[in-house]
């Protein structure tokens, strides 16, 4: 057996559970990652060398760079991944970008694909069946300057080579399928026609051809784009806008009655906050894991006396007709953490968030809210570097003060400060404050 054989025989199981770092509809678990292991990423870069033009640098889209410059794909849509996506640049310029795809075939790996572009990053890789014959096609997103458009490339396998099909500029883009089980390209840009104008494109992709399904403008500037299930019945695009410095809407496009069209318009006061306003963008997400995506917005936290104030994010489902439905509370901390409030803090809880810039600590202090007298501390949460911690810590631990680590995002930690004396806390913040368990399992640190 020979040993490129033997390589993807033994990394094949070992890939099979990472992160993915490209996407398809038609079989998720199919497409797997640049393996994390030193060994495996020097195997596979072992077999990657000889396809590398002189000079390359291998290098990540930004949208999943965990996933890593060398992924393991199924090009073929069989349910094997035996293709091989590298990701490089540099070559003949510090602005060509390219992308080597090989496929495994008996002990040898064929050269399936060499796209050169230019540009200074990879945005994002999708590998997905855009046309729904069964074989997937490959969309590569890329940028340079901030000035430059982000493009959308998208190609298809033709007798074993692959061709370019389309070409498109974009802000975000998302692949998904609505009610009548099309799948569809959502392509989100800014409008030519108009400034703070956004044009949502919904394109059908068959026969190495795109057409257009579905397109319009929108006020406002191009946040994001994605599919989801908007209810238990009803699929949906969501198109977060935003307005000015920060503040931003969501718009719903669904089916009606077999046409595509915008499904949610503001008919009452709730709507026009949620749907036509937020004070700062928040891109819809399914925030609860429920399966269905939710809508966000901010509202000031009571009794904030702060500049500027502190916000705390209320989560809605669309009920899919002209109405909204409040789901949760929470509050975020960017970018280390979010904290789902309990039910029975939603009106009762001030929040106070300050900032030690010198050594990069957020610190949020959760106190029970009274308008007619101080409030009652009986929580914090710090964020912080891991260099910053045992200084922190051994503050802690002077003054008996009980803590907890909550959670840990690359090199740095978030730290619960309970009371000292709990049975000092009124009645009201002794009724709000959480246990270790319950705080653990509500607060998710970002990724």
């Amino acid at each position: 057996m020979s040993r490129k054989r033997w390589l993807l025989i033994v990394l094949m199981p070992m890939l099979a559970g990472i992160l993915q770092g490209c996407t398809t509809l038609a079989n998720p678990t199919a497409l797997v990652a640049h393996p994390q292991l030193p060994g495996e990423q020097q195997a596979l870069q072992e077999i990657v060398q000889p396809f590398l033009p002189a000079g390359a640098r291998l290098t990540v889209p930004l949208e999943s760079p965990a996933a890593g410059a060398i992924r393991q794909v199924d090009l073929r849509g069989a349910g094997e991944a035996t293709g091989l996506l590298v990701f490089y640049t540099g070559g003949s310029s510090e602005l060509e970008l390219g992308l080597i795809i090989l496929e495994n075939l008996s002990d040898k790996w064929v050269l399936r694909g060499h796209i050169r572009d230019t540009g200074k990053w990879f945005d994002r890789c999708l590998v997905t069946d855009l046309s729904a014959d069964g074989v997937p096609e490959l969309l590569l997103g890329y940028g340079g300057e901030s000035s430059w458009a982000k493009m959308l490339a998208i190609y298809q396998l033709q007798d074993d080579t692959y061709e370019l099909t389309a070409r498109l500029a974009y802000v975000d883009l998302a692949v998904g399928r609505l009610d009548d089980n099309k799948t569809y390209l959502g392509i989100l840009e800014s409008s030519a026609s108009a400034a703070y104008l956004s044009k949502v494109t919904l394109y059908e992709h068959g026969a190495g051809v795109l057409t257009t399904a579905y397109s319009t403008a929108m006020e406002g500037y191009p946040g994001a784009i994605i599919f989801g299930q908007a209810t238990a019945e009803k699929r949906a695009v969501f198109v977060d806008l935003g307005f000015g410095a920060h503040s931003g809407r969501t718009v719903i496009v669904a089916i009606n009655n077999g046409e595509i069209d915008k499904a949610l318009e503001a008919t009452s006061a709730e709507q026009e906050l949620i749907s036509w306003y937020k004070p700062h963008m928040i891109e819809c997400t399914d925030i609860n894991q429920d399966g269905l995506i939710e809508i966000g917005t901010e509202l000031e936290a009571p009794g904030n006396q702060a500049a500027p104030p502190t916000y705390l994010e209320a989560w809605y489902q669309w009920d899919g007709a002209e109405g909204l439905q409040p789901v949760l509370q929470a509050f975020a901390s960017y970018p280390d953490y979010r904290l789902i409030l309990p039910a029975r803090w939603h009106d009762q809880v001030s929040v106070i968030e300050e900032s030690n810039t010198e050594e990069d600590i957020m610190v949020a202090q959760f106190s029970a809210y009274s308008p007619s007298r101080s409030n009652s501390p009986f929580l914090t949460i710090m964020a912080m570097p891991k260099y910053a911690w045992p200084r922190e810590e051994s503050k802690l631990k002077a003054a008996n003060t009980p803590y907890i680590l909550v959670g840990e995002r690359e090199n740095r930690l978030v730290i619960a400060v309970f009371p000292v004396d709990k049975q000092a806390l009124g009645a009201k913040a002794a009724l709000l404050l959480p246990t270790a368990e319950e705080l653990t399992a509500n607060l998710h640190v970002f990724p």
